[in-house]
């Protein structure tokens, strides 16, 4: 009787789980950026500041 309601509400919380997999992928790989890109203004920073001058 309700088969068809019922596949619908699957496929869009299927569709819902895909989402916020892919949202909390990109979500890691843009943390994962940023701390890289921070390490590497420290260490940059870090070695210009220990330079002999």
């Amino acid at each position: 009787m309700g088969c068809s309601r019922t596949s619908i509400c699957w496929k869009l919380l299927w569709m819902c789980q895909r989402i916020k997999l892919h949202c909390a992928f990109i979500q890691q790989l843009v943390y994962r950026f940023h701390t890289s890109y921070i390490t590497e203004l420290y260490i940059t920073h870090s070695r210009t500041n220990t330079k002999p001058s």
